[in-house]
């Protein structure tokens, strides 16, 4: 068995069996996504998962496993983010929101050159 620390406890099945990190990849994807039927469908194309898996992802009662995973954090900063804290590497998660910031500035700055051009 492998043992994690007590921070991380919620993500104890990470390696022992199907279901993983249920409760983190919930909020993280609710977080990111909300809860519309749309982010369900979402998520079902980013994993190749049914309707009813996903769902159950959604209401936390299971969380994805291997494929699905990798599949959530490739397309999910906050999955991404949950995992890698989970893993106990969270100065790793720090890439991706730079990222984000440096498109939300980009934006900044092509709307502050639209409003001074005009």
């Amino acid at each position: 068995k492998t043992f994690f620390p007590t921070q991380t406890i919620s993500f104890v099945f990470l390696c022992i069996g199907p279901v993983v990190a249920t409760s983190p990849t919930q909020s993280a994807l609710k977080e990111e996504l909300g809860s519309t039927h749309q982010a369900i469908k979402t998520v079902m194309r980013w994993t190749g998962a049914s309707e009813r898996t996903v769902k159950h992802w959604f209401s936390g009662t299971h969380g994805p496993s291997g494929q699905y995973l990798i599949a959530l954090a490739s397309n999910s900063d906050e999955v991404l983010s949950y995992f890698l804290k989970a893993a106990n590497r969270p100065s790793l998660s720090i890439g991706p929101r730079l990222i984000s910031i440096r498109a939300m500035l980009l934006e900044l700055v092509k709307l502050i050159d639209a409003s001074v051009d005009t």
